[in-house]
């Protein structure tokens, strides 16, 4: 399923709009597996689709995919890479996040405690000399500097609409 969300959509929108959906749709449809194909381009930073959310997002989604496959797949789950296209600020900790959730790696339960952790200072030292731009040094967002978006409360009435018209067909089970 795909919900065409608002332009400068946020965090907290997107989340509500990903978990009601794909919660209902996998308990309507109870699959064997989950094959779930991960995008970065929902990132503020990403050029292609004007959103406006952080890392937050893509450490969240994993963990509700997890538990779902879980409750309903005896915990089969395949994931893989989609688009986005700030290939060094976003796309590796993107997918560095989906792989700490999916093996259970300890690094998943500091970032759990600690949204503050850092990134390994040897990756930004060996990157950072060929990417064009600053690497970021946490895992997630510094949302301290973020400007929020105006129009927050109308975008997020519109993604409900969206999303409720989406989901019209699938009763809540």
């Amino acid at each position: 399923m795909n919900i065409p969300l608002q332009p400068y959509t946020e965090d907290d929108s997107w989340m509500e709009c990903f978990e009601a959906s794909v919660r209902r749709l996998i308990a309507y449809y109870k699959p064997d597996m989950i094959l779930s194909l991960h995008g970065c381009d929902a990132h503020a930073l990403d050029p292609l689709s004007h959103m406006q959310c952080s890392m937050r997002i893509y450490h969240e989604m994993p963990a509700i995919l997890h538990q779902l496959a879980h409750m309903y797949c005896e915990g089969r789950w395949v994931a893989v890479g989609g688009g986005g296209y700030d290939l060094w600020r976003v796309v590796p900790r993107a997918w560095s996040m989906l792989w700490l959730e999916m093996s259970d790696h300890p690094l998943k339960r500091q970032l759990d405690a600690d949204p503050s952790l850092h990134l390994p200072q040897a990756w930004i030292e060996r990157w950072q000399d060929q990417a064009e731009v600053r690497l970021p040094t946490t895992w997630l967002d510094d949302m301290s500097h973020w400007e929020g978006i105006p129009r927050r409360e109308e975008i997020t009435a519109k993604n409900r609409e969206i999303l409720a018209v989406a989901l019209q067909d699938y009763p809540e089970i």
